[in-house]
């Protein structure tokens, strides 16, 4: 048969006072506690509700962020500088050298590029370039190569034609 022992009576902390459910004002209100406020509870709390308060500020900066044009312009700001420190590298388009062409002139072509001397290689759009070298009438089709690091390398292939059209004597 077990043996029944005697529990030590628990021990009560502070005073039995207000020992309600709602009844406190300390950090243990509404616990059945009632204690005072001490230096160190006090700084406890002010770090929960400062930790709470700076998280809420965290989200409503990326609300914020995200619905302005600030995170573009920032993004705007560090491409512009990646561009300059490229330049500065010595990354920039100083030779543009066309191959193929026939009938389209070099001024024509490089025209059509639109790309200058001094333009950042890196930041060349060769898709662009191609589609707009390829507009013109004579050129077929086109290659588009990077040579860095300032050469920028295009080789054309340019529209035979099928037949000679006269009109009257000509």
């Amino acid at each position: 048969m077990a043996r029944a022992t005697k529990r030590a009576p628990a021990k009560r902390r502070g005073p039995s006072v207000g020992r309600g459910p709602n009844v406190g004002c300390g950090p243990g209100a509404g616990r059945g506690t009632k204690r005072p406020w001490t230096p160190q509870l006090l700084v406890r709390h002010w770090r929960r509700t400062a930790a709470g308060a700076g998280g809420l500020l965290a989200v409503a900066a990326v609300v914020i962020g995200l619905t302005s044009d600030l995170p573009a312009r920032a993004t705007a700001a560090a491409t512009d500088a990646g561009w300059r420190l490229s330049q500065d590298l010595g990354l920039r388009v100083e030779e543009l050298v066309v191959y193929g062409l026939d009938r389209t002139s070099a001024a024509d072509a490089k025209e059509a590029l639109g790309i200058g001397r001094g333009t950042p290689i890196l930041q060349v759009d060769l898709k662009s370039a191609h589609a707009r070298l390829t507009s013109l009438p004579w050129i077929a089709s086109a290659s588009l190569r990077r040579q860095l690091p300032d050469r920028l390398l295009i080789e054309v292939e340019e529209r035979t034609p099928l037949a000679i059209w006269r009109e009257g004597q000509q």
